[in-house]
C-alpha cells in the first residue's frame, strides 16, 4: 500500500468552520471535545426516554445490557 497514513497537520490560520483555536488543539491533541448536539431539555427528555426503556428491561427480568441492541426494536432509539 502506497498511501501515506502520516498525521498531516490542519492549517489554523483561517479555518472555515472551526476557531484557530480548536485547529490547534485538533493539530496537538487529535481530538476536539464537547460538542454541543442537542438543547439541555432535548437531551433531559431523550435521558427520560433510555432511563425508562432501561427501567422496562430490568422490570422484565434483563440487565442493562439487554438495551445495547435496542436500535433494532425500538424505532426512536435509532432517531435519538
Amino acid at each position: 500500500m502506497d498511501a501515506d497514513l502520516r498525521f498531516h497537520p490542519a492549517d489554523p490560520a483561517d479555518p472555515a468552520v472551526l476557531s484557530r483555536a480548536q485547529v490547534e488543539r485538533f493539530n496537538k491533541e487529535g481530538y476536539l471535545l464537547p460538542f454541543r448536539f442537542f438543547e439541555p431539555a432535548e437531551m433531559a427528555e431523550i435521558r427520560g426516554y433510555f432511563d425508562a426503556l432501561w427501567l422496562a428491561n430490568l422490570a422484565e427480568g434483563k440487565d442493562s445490557y439487554s438495551i445495547s441492541s435496542a436500535h433494532l426494536r425500538h424505532g426512536r432509539v435509532m432517531t435519538s
